[in-house]
């Protein structure tokens, strides 16, 4: 993990109730390498998990839009 933080950018997005800085601040080894996060921020935020593309594709239904259209085809078959 230190390795991955020493030598590259990690870009964040919160979800949720999250605060980035505090979940920075509260942790030592983030802490050291704070300036390797980049938040992403005013991020329109949409309603879509995996488990709820999981749920459509065990109902039979589509999840086109919701995958790239390149892994669709492999994600409905790993999911059926």
């Amino acid at each position: 993990m230190e390795n991955i933080l020493e030598n590259f950018r990690i870009i964040v997005l919160e979800r949720d109730n999250d605060n980035i800085e505090n979940i920075i601040e509260n942790n030592n080894l983030l802490r050291k390498y704070k300036n390797s996060f980049i938040k992403l921020e005013n991020i329109e935020k949409i309603d879509l998990s995996s488990s709820y593309i999981r749920e459509l594709i065990k109902a039979g239904k589509p999840i086109t839009g919701m995958v790239p259209e390149e892994i669709e085809s492999k994600v409905m078959e790993l999911y059926k």
